[in-house]
């Protein structure tokens, strides 16, 4: 008796194996790798989509075709060099094939991970099939910070405002930026060393002002280490360190090459005053000669 079950229940596993086997399934052909070189397209720029497709069943899959779908306004992408359809005449039984789009992002793509819809069609045993399937592509470009100093003139011996320029001249958005002014000899700071920027936009620039006291022993030429953190479109966390160079003057250089002017207040003092003696010198002699006169009269 436990043997014939045992022949029932085995023959039913075989029939069930069998329509499975037989069944046109959507998992028969699938996606089994994805590349993208570069990673990361920048705005502008193009990138090699390297689909490699593998046949999962125990048969031949035949009339395969591959459809990449940028038809959304959303996504900025679009094919290039090639159109976004490509076939295979068939692919054996546990066997691969690779296909290779080439795509370009568009000059004002917005830096982000944009989805893919890619539809696969082929034929299994005479009906055919479709399936979909969701692949990612990142645009992204780094970020291309520069500073400057904006018209700072230091002077040595006394407290300056440094004023620095900050511009990104990169195709993406920078977030969360902070300038910070490093440590250099010669140099005190009166004020934060850190000032918080926020966020900067591409094609766009900010300045960060800083207080600080310029030794009269400093040398003629700065070179002070500004670093900047921020985030980029990708919300990477980056930190890079620029060197801003500028120069330093006694009072006495500055003076001479006219960037600023001598300081006159004692002058202008010391005559105001002899004016005013004179002025009461003149009205005393005044009033004697006066009273001279009424006296002889």
């Amino acid at each position: 008796m436990n043997s014939k079950i045992i022949m029932l229940v085995a023959t039913f596993l075989l029939i069930l194996s069998a329509a499975q086997i037989s069944m046109p399934g959507a998992d028969a052909l699938t996606i089994s790798s994805v590349d993208v070189s570069p990673e990361q397209i920048i705005p502008g720029g193009t990138a090699e989509i390297t689909l490699n497709l593998e046949n999962n069943f125990d048969r031949t899959l035949s009339d395969i075709e591959v459809y990449l779908d940028f038809s959304s306004e959303k996504v900025p992408i679009a094919p290039y060099g090639s159109g976004a359809e490509m076939s295979i005449e068939e692919i054996k039984s546990d066997k691969s094939k690779t296909l290779i789009f080439s795509v370009i992002a568009l000059s004002d793509a917005k830096p982000g991970v944009y989805k893919i819809p890619v539809m696969i069609k082929y034929t299994d045993n005479g009906t055919e099939v479709k399936k979909s399937s969701l692949i990612s592509l990142s645009i992204n470009s780094n970020p291309m910070l520069y500073i400057t100093a904006e018209d700072s003139i230091l002077i040595k011996g006394q407290g300056n405002t440094l004023s620095i320029k900050i511009v990104n001249n990169g195709l993406s958005d920078v977030k969360l930026l902070t300038i910070k002014l490093n440590e250099v000899i010669g140099i005190n700071m009166l004020s934060q060393s850190e000032v918080y920027i926020g966020e900067l936009s591409s094609d766009n620039f900010d300045s960060a002002e800083f207080k600080i006291f310029v030794s009269e022993n400093a040398p003629g030429l700065l070179n002070m280490p500004v670093e900047l953190r921020y985030r980029d479109a990708a919300n990477n966390e980056l930190k890079e360190t620029k060197n801003l160079e500028i120069n330093a003057y006694s009072k006495e250089e500055a003076i001479s090459l006219g960037l600023i002017k001598r300081n006159n207040s004692l002058g202008i003092a010391i005559t105001i005053a002899v004016l005013v003696i004179a002025f009461i010198i003149y009205g005393r002699i005044r009033k004697k000669r006066r009273q001279k006169a009424a006296r002889q009269v």
